[in-house]
């Protein structure tokens, strides 16, 4: 007979507001794509096909058993969304079941190690608030899985090795005869109730937590943060051997099988393993960016799956391989991991030697960032020759010239860019053409240039706003030199002005860093257009879709990319965002997952993830709504990774350091695949 379990209703809330909340996503990046500048591959389409997707599988794990239990063994389909884990009952090594507490809210989380070859572990963790009658599951797992007592784990080999030692002295705390010291506390060994360890500890060991019970009568828990050498492992082995009346987690004798070698080959691979992500993120957007368009963008970085993508794969098999129930397989497990590190730089290599249209083109951005404009244009020009008309290259000329202010020049070279796709440029980008004429004094060919990119761009209202700023600026600079001819060829002064020259209207710049400050007249108050000189050109909201066909520009480069400059096109690259995405989603999982979260699954969903954020920082559900509060949601953001790094046994402090573009995704990875976790409750609100 097979008792079949599903959803908790509560969980089956969650399903349903997150399937909710990715349609209203979905709709938002519809007026996104049709309103703005900002456009997608493939428009709406591909959010479509992931909502039918992402919604076929709600239903299939709605309708799908969470665990089932019969006479043969146990299956459970969850923390995975497809794959289950299914274990014989003549295989479990044994259980334990612990309390832990999410949003205020307890519950209890189950954890079964099944036997294994050597020093591997095979484990099945799930949390009982996400499944339908939990009570009925622990009976029933009680029933076929009998608790191991203090002697029946004494009996493992690694516990019979002499210690020769009175006392043991590890990070603060000395284990002695009569119980557990610090310079704060003093724990008897009666006092001690659970020993507890991580579930899944991919790089290292994990932390211990002891359990026991306060003079006062109260539970507390201290945690002994591991380190990959024989003194943990020893002090390790002191504790259990002491702890006469404690609940002893199976999983820490088995963690005393392993080898500090091995525990350091896993630590140095988790590390190889989050830097080779970082490279391939940092090179992936480098060829996409320059490559001579979106679909070779594309194409190119399919080079990235022979030297870099399949390492990672292989680095995360191997890391997974002692949890499959089999043996490390030796000093080879370091191969992958450094090809996962040097693979995107072979690639990168790679990539310059077939395209040097694009090595002079990233050349000539770094020589821009550093300052050398002579070299900047050398390259630039050197990339011209390898591709006549390239639109991006053409941009970044009209900047360059611009900066030199060789304005002819500079327009020379937009015009050209903008002539080739009107469909490519963004708002800060689309006001540089008609911005360079009113620097040359040529106000009524920028004004036709404003009504011809609105033609080219209706409905686009980013893009209307900046072009009706711009509209302004140069109708107001063309009335103040119109006044000021007119008084000298007169040789009168208005009443109305000043006996001395007035200051000179200058439009904004875009960027500000095109022109020195010190060269910028400032203006003298509100400029106000004379209905007699000029007229105001409408804004004019034409019904007709415009082309979808650009979708993502490759012309910010990864340098512009990685200094948040956006001007070429104000473009969200979509690829590169699912990335990140998909790299924050599957650390906050892994440290849902070690914290013992419940439904750690929900760090995939996009917003329900906040839940899960503040879960592991131990913080009440109402943080979630200070996230949304614009500049104090930078403070909140920093103090739940603060948290959660303390949570997962490290320094608070280290949570500052998600401040840091780029080292913040590194510091994520630490704590995502470190494996000094805090396994203890999170702290409470």
């Amino acid at each position: 007979m097979t008792k079949r379990y599903y959803l908790s209703p509560f969980m089956k809330a969650i399903l349903i507001i997150g399937t909710v909340m990715v349609l209203l996503s979905t709709a938002m990046f519809y007026f996104i794509d049709r309103y703005t500048a900002i456009e997608f591959p493939g428009g709406i389409i591909p959010f479509v096909v992931m909502d039918v997707l992402f919604i076929a599988v709600i239903v299939w794990r709605i309708k799908t058993p969470v665990i089932e239990i019969s006479d043969t063994g146990i299956t459970v389909g969850i923390p995975f969304l497809f794959k289950k884990n299914t274990a014989r009952w003549d295989e479990i090594e044994g259980m334990t079941i612990n309390e832990i507490s999410n949003l205020g809210i307890k519950e209890r989380q189950v954890k079964v190690l099944i036997k294994a070859e050597g020093t591997s572990t095979k484990e099945i963790v799930f949390g009982l608030r996400a499944v339908e009658k939990p009570e009925e599951i622990i009976s029933e797992l009680r029933a076929k899985i009998p608790e191991k007592g203090y002697e029946d784990i004494r009996k493992s080999a690694v516990l019979q090795k002499p210690i020769g030692k009175e006392e043991i002295t590890y990070r603060g705390w000395t284990a002695m005869e009569r119980g557990l010291s610090s310079k704060r506390d003093f724990i008897l060994w009666d006092m001690i109730r659970e020993l507890k360890y991580p579930a899944l500890v991919i790089g290292g060991y994990g932390a211990t937590t002891v359990n026991y019970i306060g003079s006062g009568g109260n539970k507390r828990n201290i945690t002994i943060k591991a380190s990959t050498s024989e003194e943990y492992l020893t002090f390790v082995r002191y504790l259990i051997q002491r702890s006469h009346k404690t609940t002893i987690d199976p999983g820490l004798v088995k963690a005393l099988d392993y080898s500090p070698r091995d525990a350091k080959t896993d630590l140095i691979s988790a590390f190889c393993f989050i830097t080779g992500i970082i490279m391939l993120l940092i090179v992936s957007s480098l060829i996409f960016y320059y490559s001579t368009g979106i679909s070779a963008g594309y194409l190119n970085t399919l080079l990235l799956i022979p030297l870099a993508m399949a390492p990672l794969a292989l680095t995360i098999r191997g890391l997974a391989r002692r949890f499959q129930g089999e043996a490390p397989i030796g000093s080879k497990r370091m191969l992958w991991p450094l090809l996962s590190v040097f693979g995107p730089v072979m690639t990168a290599l790679l990539f310059f030697i077939i395209s040097p249209f694009s090595f002079y083109w990233f050349s000539g951005d770094i020589a821009r960032k550093t300052g050398n404009l002579v070299l900047a244009e050398q390259y630039y020009q050197a990339s011209l020759k390898q591709v006549p008309g390239n639109i991006d290259v053409l941009y970044e000329m009209g900047k360059l010239n611009r900066k030199k202010e060789n304005y002819e020049q500079a327009f020379f070279y937009l015009k050209q860019a903008y002539t080739k796709d009107p469909t490519w440029w963004g708002p800060q980008a689309v006001i540089l053409v008609p911005d360079t004429l009113m620097k040359m004094k040529r106000y009524d060919e920028a004004l036709k240039w404003c009504e011809q990119i609105l033609k080219d761009r209706p409905n686009k209202i980013d893009i209307a706003r900046a072009i009706s700023k711009k509209q302004d600026e140069i109708i107001s600079e063309k009335s103040y030199y119109a006044r000021q001819n007119i008084n000298k060829e007169t040789g009168l002064v208005a009443l109305n002005q000043p006996a001395t020259p007035e200051t000179p209207p200058v439009a904004l710049q875009s960027p500000k860093h095109y022109r020195p400050p010190e060269k910028e007249a400032a203006f003298t108050g509100p400029q106000k257009t004379d209905p007699k000189t000029a007229t105001q050109t409408p804004l004019m909201f034409p019904q007709s879709s415009p082309s979808k066909r650009c979708g993502l520009a490759s012309s910010s480069g990864i340098v512009r990319f990685l200094s948040g400059d956006y001007t070429g096109n104000k473009t969200i690259d979509l690829s590169i965002n699912i990335i990140f995405f998909i790299y924050f989603c599957l650390c906050l999982f892994f440290i849902a997952r070690k914290l013992q979260i419940t439904a750690p699954w929900t760090a995939w969903i996009p917003i329900v993830n906040l839940w899960t954020l503040v879960s592991s920082a131990g913080k009440p559900w109402w943080w979630i709504l200070l996230l949304i509060i614009p500049i104090a949601n930078i403070i909140v953001w920093i103090g739940l990774w603060m948290c959660i790094a303390e949570n997962t046994g490290k320094n608070k402090w280290l949570g500052l350091l998600m401040l840091v573009p780029f080292v913040s995704f590194v510091f994520m990875g630490m704590l995502a695949f470190s494996g000094n976790e805090k396994m203890s409750e999170p702290a409470p609100a």
